[in-house]
């Protein structure tokens, strides 16, 4: 499985990324115009002027199949603390080993959507849709999405609900993780209006059955085991 490592101005926490998971698998860093100090700038695989959430997607899609991965990618943005990245590697690889799963991620000391947060059921449980701030999915999906326009939507608010309806449309299941716990911050660097619009306009340019998606899984009920049940009976292929 390959792994990105995006950034932007955490450079210690990519620092620590990489060193983490270097030793277990194809690793690229990739960098979205970052403050970087000289020690820190050989780190990076790839440098970039700020392109944002989604441009860094984009080029964390186009370097795995550059290097000839043909199963799944492992996004992972700087501000993530994993306890043990070999360990949170081996799970994720371990589930792709089902064909029906289509998405995973890690779960999350803490998160804005309740299916991410750490249940304790020492399994992989259903969700409806995954974060997109650490996560893996099967390229054929991440490549069916991408490249995104960065001009309608460069924040990316609406791609982990997008990648959700795109497994589900093939057949497949999203997944979290509760044997793996990670830490993100829930702040963030943007407007959350210019996000949420950015995200609508882009939902807009997409299949009708992608937005009903969006709208169901807006609904708290969505983010519940229940919730899952039901959309995910509904006929999205």
């Amino acid at each position: 499985m390959f792994v990105a490592i995006v950034n932007h101005d955490c450079n210690e926490g990519a620092a620590a990324l990489v060193q983490g998971f270097r030793p277990h698998g194809p690793v690229a860093a990739i960098d979205s115009g970052s403050r970087l100090e000289p020690r820190h700038e050989a780190l990076f695989d790839v440098r970039l002027p700020n392109v944002y959430y989604v441009g860094l997607l984009n080029e964390a899609v186009r370097l795995a199949r550059l290097r000839g991965e043909r199963r799944a990618l492992y996004f992972v943005c700087s501000d993530v603390r994993f306890r043990d990245c070999g360990a949170a590697l081996r799970r994720a690889e371990e589930a792709f080993r089902d064909p029906r799963i289509g998405v995973y991620a890690p779960s999350a000391t803490a998160s804005s959507h309740a299916q991410m947060r750490w249940r304790g059921s020492g399994r992989l449980r259903p969700a409806i849709f995954v974060e997109g701030f650490c996560f893996a999915a099967r390229l054929a999906l991440l490549e069916e999405m991408t490249p995104v326009d960065t001009s309608v939507n460069r924040i990316g608010w609406g791609l982990d609900v997008y990648l959700g309806f795109l497994a589900l449309r093939r057949g497949m299941r999203s997944v979290v993780d509760d044997r793996i716990t990670v830490e993100h911050p829930r702040t963030s660097g943007y407007a959350r209006q210019e996000a949420r619009s950015q995200r609508d306009r882009w939902f807009e340019r997409q299949d009708p059955r992608a937005r009903r998606f969006q709208r169901l899984t807006g609904n708290t009920l969505a983010k519940t085991r229940v919730g899952y049940e039901l959309v995910s009976r509904l006929p999205w292929s």
